[in-house]
């Protein structure tokens, strides 16, 4: 009985093999595809995850502040040639106007007061002889209508301006790939810091009247020695070219411009 019980038993497992065989031999080609292609590990899986910074990180290439050719700024005559015509026509009456000059971080330099709203002669002298990358700011104390209650109230508004050659500086690649070009090549240094060490960071560089890289210097840390010292040997060496800065007249200029990196914000 146990003989005839084991020979059943063996009957029937050599049976669902064979099923087993014959149905995975009719699978139809494209169910193989797709099974096939669902057990294959992506690139993340296979590389590992890109890496991110785990903190928003900024980069940007740009003036310091709000660019003005040089000859725009040499025709201003008063506060209303720096702001828009909408705010213009708010304000009643002027109380001062100031022209300051500040240096790479934002520390002021000289400062020169008139009552009104026009700039007097030493005023408009000391902004003729602002060289190109010169920072300034352009400040007004003044009256004027509130837009929601037409009520006049005391207000003050400083515009910040970099001063910049009738033609700018210009990188061959443009100046996105040059910000692409900085992400990636710091990207696994980046993707290590963290949110109580992280500053903002700033450095400048000049692009000489031959196209050549200058000065560049790191004016304000980012909280990592490491990444700013990638930065500079980075924007020292890139891969691309500069076009010098032209002036009014056609002939090449020095350009300061300023990358800002690191924590974004005020």
């Amino acid at each position: 009985m146990k003989n005839k019980t084991l020979i059943i038993g063996s009957l029937i497992i050599v049976f669902g093999l064979t099923a087993f065989s014959f149905l995975s031999n009719t699978t139809p080609e494209k169910d193989i595809a797709e099974l096939a292609t669902n057990d294959v590990p992506d690139m993340e899986t296979l590389m590992g995850p890109k890496l991110e910074p785990s903190i928003p990180f900024i980069y940007g290439v740009n003036t310091r502040y709000t660019s003005m050719r040089k000859g725009t700024l040499n025709e201003a005559t008063s506060y209303e040639d720096f702001i828009g015509d909408a705010h213009a026509q708010r304000i009643v009456s002027y109380k001062s106007i100031s022209v300051i000059v500040l240096d790479l971080n934002g520390e002021i330099l000289v400062t020169m007061t008139n009552k009104g709203g026009k700039l007097n002669n030493a005023q408009k002298e000391l902004l003729k002889s602002a060289h190109y990358s010169t920072n300034l700011r352009i400040w007004a104390d003044y009256d004027e209508k509130n837009i929601d209650s037409g009520i006049v109230e005391y207000s003050h508004w400083g515009n910040y301006i970099t001063v910049v050659p009738e033609t700018q500086a210009t990188y061959s690649e443009g100046r996105t790939a040059l910000v692409d070009y900085l992400k990636a090549k710091t990207n696994a240094q980046v993707a290590q810091v963290k949110a109580d060490q992280l500053q903002m960071g700033q450095l400048y560089f000049t692009v000489s009247k031959v196209g050549t890289v200058e000065d560049v210097e790191v004016t304000s840390s980012c909280g990592y020695p490491e990444i700013d010292a990638a930065f500079i040997e980075l924007i020292t060496n890139a891969p691309g070219t500069w076009a010098p800065a032209e002036d009014a007249k056609g002939d090449t200029v020095e350009q300061t411009f300023v990358f800002s990196y690191g924590r974004g914000g005020c």
